[in-house]
Order: C-alpha cells, then sequence, then structure tokens
C-alpha cells in the first residue's frame, strides 16, 4: 500500500496542486517532494497506529528481523517516489495517463503476493510475477517475518534497481520537460 499511495497520490497532488505552479516560487520540484513527504508522513502515521493496535490487543506484530522490516518499507518508500515522480511527470504531457496508471496499479497490487502466497504458484507464473516490483516488496516484508522465506523468488537488488532506475528516469523526464510543464500553467 505504502509504494502504491505514494506513486498515485503524488501524481494526483501534481494535478490538483497545479495551480501553485503559477506562483513564481513555487517549483515543480517543491511540490513533488512536498507530497511525498506527505505521503511518506502518512504512510509512518498508519504503522504508529497499527503497532498501538497490535500492542493495545496483545497482538503479536514485531518481525523477527525488524532491521529486514525496515529495509522493505524503505525499498516500498523508493519504489513509490520513484513511480510518482516518473508518473506525475507523464501526467502533465498526458493527463489520461492517470487513468491508465490507476488501472496499472491496481493490477499491479492485485498480482503482488497480498491475498496469495507465491510460492504455491505454479513455476512459470510465479517467475513471470516476481518482475512485479510490489511482489518484491511484500517477499521482503514477509522474508522479515519468517526466517529463510522467500530464498528463491525475492530479489532485494533488483528491487532497489527498480526504484532508483525509476526516480532517475522521472528527475530526467522532469529536466527534459521542465519547459514545457511550465508553459501549460
Amino acid at each position: 500500500m505504502t509504494f502504491s499511495y505514494l506513486s498515485r497520490f503524488m501524481m494526483v497532488d501534481l494535478i490538483s496542486t497545479k495551480p501553485l505552479l503559477s506562483l513564481p516560487e513555487v517549483k515543480l520540484m517543491d511540490v513533488l517532494i512536498a507530497s511525498a513527504l506527505l505521503e511518506i508522513l502518512s504512510a509512518f502515521a498508519v504503522i504508529l497506529v497499527m503497532a498501538f493496535l497490535g500492542w493495545a490487543f496483545d497482538i503479536p506484530f514485531l518481525p523477527q528481523n525488524i532491521a529486514e522490516a525496515f529495509s522493505a518499507l524503505g525499498a516500498a518508500v523508493l519504489l513509490g517516489v520513484g513511480m510518482g515522480f516518473l508518473n506525475s511527470v507523464i501526467v502533465t504531457a498526458a493527463p489520461m495517463w492517470m487513468t491508465g496508471y490507476s488501472l496499472v496499479i491496481i493490477a499491479a497490487w492485485a498480482s503482488s503476493g497480498v491475498m496469495f502466497v507465491p510460492n504455491s504458484i505454479p513455476e512459470p507464473v510465479r517467475t513471470f510475477l516476481s518482475y512485479n516490483p510490489a511482489l518484491q516488496v511484500v517477499e521482503w516484508m514477509r522474508a522479515s517475518y519468517y526466517e529463510g522465506y522467500g530464498e528463491h523468488l525475492l530479489d532485494r537488488t533488483y528491487t532497489i534497481s527498480f526504484g532508483v532506475g525509476s526516480l532517475i528516469l522521472g528527475l530526467v523526464l522532469e529536466r527534459l520537460m521542465r519547459s514545457y510543464i511550465l508553459s501549460a500553467r
């Protein structure tokens, strides 16, 4: 959810706050960074509320490997911010992309392994699904709860590379399209 909310709401926030870009002091990067920070803080607030509820109702919620869980959460944030930057720039040039990406993110979430365990799926389909970075984040988080989980499917390097790659691509596109975006104010 962190990944999908970050990537989607960064895109939506840019469109909804587009009038702010008419002010000379407000830059596109300001809006994108503020949107990312808002969504990251919102995600951490949800985590704190869920942790408090788990503690209050005596539900064990702590993973076996807390550092691994924070790494998985960091990877989800990186993916969300990277895809958020990329999609925000794309949607300024092609507003219909918002609808298209909303459908893509629903499909990515449905195939992420939240509702099923990927190890129970036959091999050709499992390998195909492993290219979904959202599935990699879910598997990474599960690996923090269950020792030895996801050894064959989880690829942390792929997940981080996908996040960094989408962030770099989004930043490059923003730089290349800056004059177009500013002229469309």
